[in-house]
């Protein structure tokens, strides 16, 4: 599992075309929207709460490990075939694992 946080506003890439932006953050809530980044569809937002795990796609899930404050721990499964970057990164071309 790959640990990450992010605030909101702050995305992540997972494979060659899912985004997940973190949306907001509320009490314990989040709101997470995901976007197809090949054909360019938003799909519908999703909420989760803390120590909530939600099912992406084949392989793929999101644990809501912690919320506190304007920060967000997020806990990636993913298959080791699929990449998973930070938004930030993917945006300046630097892919990193």
């Amino acid at each position: 599992m790959l640990i990450i946080t992010r605030t909101a506003g702050e995305s992540i890439i997972i494979g060659e075309n899912l985004r997940i932006t973190l949306l907001k953050i509320q009490d314990k809530t989040i709101e997470l929207g995901l976007e197809d980044l090949v054909n360019m569809n938003k799909f519908n937002n999703l909420s989760a709460v803390e120590n909530q795990k939600v099912q992406i796609g084949k392989g793929v899930s999101i644990l809501v490990v912690k919320v506190r404050g304007k920060q967000v721990r997020l806990g990636i499964d993913f298959p080791p075939d699929i990449e998973v970057l930070r938004g930030e990164l993917h945006e300046k071309g630097k892919p990193r694992r």
